[in-house]
């Protein structure tokens, strides 16, 4: 998937960073789903004492899937649904799930945080730059979907997620929001990251990042 050189915002107005389609309404429907994000948030779950609950209140549709999967595996988004129902029943604060977040990182954009720090000390890695790669590793987590990074001003950038089933559920939001804050608090130990919007047509989410 080659980035957008142009793109149309879905929460406001913003100069375009980066984005994997020239429109948000041309993002397909999310499919699947990398398993290294469920295998994360799994092992969070084990060394926080949560994962027996957790396993206990997954249905039976998805639950062998969901509990033998491989880091490079795909999940259908049907199993996720599954997995998103299960962590909400467990009914965790919003500290404790940002905590599953920062916990996950690694598993999803921590690792190409991981690679392009290794990178930079020939190019040089700063926010800008870790920012104008979200769009580039989309269709290494997620087949289908899409996401656009626009900048509002100088130190602050609305990153929108598009097209994806858990938009509307609160705590696929705040784990997002403590993986993605994880992430970029490795480049700058003062960034914050807040919801900036939510809307079901299409299903996405958007968060603001201040750095």
């Amino acid at each position: 998937m080659s980035p957008a050189t142009s793109s149309e915002a879905l929460f406001g107005p913003g100069e375009l960073v980066a984005a994997t389609h020239p429109s948000y309404r041309e993002a397909p429907p999310v499919r699947r789903i990398r398993g290294h994000v469920v295998v994360g948030l799994q092992e969070a779950l084990r060394a926080r004492g949560h994962f027996e609950r957790y396993r206990d209140r997954l249905t039976a549709i998805g639950r062998s899937d969901l509990l033998e999967v491989s880091p490079t595996e795909w999940l259908a988004v049907e199993h996720v649904v599954v997995n998103d129902s299960a962590l909400r029943s467990l009914e965790l604060d919003d500290w404790e799930l940002r905590e599953l977040g920062l916990a996950i990182a690694d598993r999803s954009y921590g690792v190409v945080l991981s690679t392009l720090m290794r990178l930079s000390a020939h190019v040089g890695l700063d926010v800008s730059r870790m920012l104008q790669q979200f769009p580039r590793v989309h269709p290494k987590l997620l087949d289908g979907g899409g996401q656009g990074v626009f900048r509002v001003s100088p130190r602050v950038v609305r990153w929108e997620m598009w097209n994806h089933p858990l938009a509307g559920s609160p705590v696929n939001r705040t784990v997002t929001r403590g993986s993605v804050l994880a992430t970029f608090q490795k480049l700058n130990p003062s960034t914050t990251v807040s919801e900036a919007g939510v809307t079901d047509d299409p299903p996405s989410f958007a968060l603001r990042i201040q750095y």
